[in-house]
């Protein structure tokens, strides 16, 4: 059994823009655990066990999904013990659809669903940094990151499949048209 994200991703601007920010926060201040422990940007719709990730992508791949458009607002944090600063994503009617299609096509394939994965509890965001930063240096982080905290736009063009362990791993892409 490995546990597994579903996820959409992205490509452009933004997305360079975020692995941008996360060399600088590494450079500045030590911030690095996101950057050094994910993938890439991506925004993970379901998350839980699975025994078989193979069926998983088939299952995946056959579905009629078209790249969309997807705006953010901006960065948010969640104010956790461990505090989660992240890109926040609209929940528009595309996302909302591909959410409860990938949903209903893989929950019989995965086991021990995240609470997550359920639409009230559920936020579509991209971690910038998360365990290894405090309040104090929201200020600072602001001024070297501050182009992420405005209005921007990404096409969802991507569903990955990842592996979660203490690092992710990049198991499949499948590619949106």
């Amino acid at each position: 059994m490995i546990t597994l994200a579903i996820s959409l991703g992205f490509t452009g601007k933004l997305n360079n823009d975020i692995y941008k920010a996360w060399k600088s926060l590494d450079k500045n201040f030590k911030i690095n655990n996101i950057k050094n422990s994910s993938t890439h940007p991506h925004i993970t719709l379901i998350a839980g066990d699975t025994k078989n990730i193979k069926q998983i992508y088939k299952v995946l791949k056959n579905l009629k999904i078209k790249k969309f458009k997807l705006k953010s607002p901006g960065l948010a944090i969640f104010a956790n013990t461990n505090l989660n600063l992240y890109v926040r994503w609209e929940r528009n009617i595309h996302l909302m659809n591909c959410f409860d299609l990938i949903r209903s096509k893989t929950k019989k394939l995965i086991y021990k669903p995240k609470k997550k994965n359920n639409l009230t509890s559920w936020v579509p965001r991209s971690c910038i940094a998360w365990k290894d930063f405090n309040y104090s240096q929201m200020a600072s982080i602001k001024k070297k990151i501050g182009y992420l905290f405005k209005t921007r736009s990404v096409i969802i063009n991507r569903i990955y499949l990842i592996k979660v362990t203490t690092r992710e791993v990049l198991k499949y892409t499948i590619k949106i048209n």
